[in-house]
């Protein structure tokens, strides 16, 4: 797997806050755990932040989500890194994921990457001049959900 990194520090908004309907969800969210494990709640929030980031993650609501939910900003970085489905560079408006593993490729997931570099002109996963498509290399369980709900348009 690529080593995944946060976007350069001159794309990065200087802070980030959740709207006040974000904010109240995330209450709801985090008071779904008992005391004690309410750090459970941080793949729900990181979430809903890309969402409201315009379907990125910025290193301020990383650090917004680690304050809301009292963990330290590293642990929080740790899960925006490990899981695919959190975008760490800005991404335009269609995310174009696409498997990667040993079984994916074998049903021809190889080819499609090679069509989409090559349509791209580039092999690193990234907004287009125009900001309208991104694509990334993802596993299999993340392709599906971003088959699912990733093919709609943002506004």
């Amino acid at each position: 797997m690529a080593n995944r990194r946060l976007a350069p520090a001159s794309e990065q908004p200087e802070s980030f806050a959740f709207s006040p309907e974000n904010a109240e969800w995330a209450r709801t969210q985090i008071a779904k755990y008992p005391e004690g494990r309410q750090a459970s709640a941080v793949i729900s929030l990181l979430w809903r932040a890309q969402e409201q980031n315009g379907g990125w993650l910025p290193r301020a609501a990383i650090e917004a989500v680690a304050a809301e939910l009292g963990m330290p900003n590293i642990r929080v970085l740790e899960v925006a890194t490990f899981y695919t489905m959190f975008a760490l560079e800005p991404v335009g408006r269609f995310w174009i994921q696409v498997c990667g593993t040993v079984p994916c490729d074998s049903c021809g997931a190889r080819g499609l990457k090679e069509m989409l570099q090559d349509r791209r002109a580039t092999s690193r996963p990234t907004a287009t001049s125009r900001g309208s498509r991104s694509s990334a290399w993802a596993p299999a369980a993340t392709r599906r959900w971003c088959r699912s709900t990733r093919t709609t348009t943002r506004t």
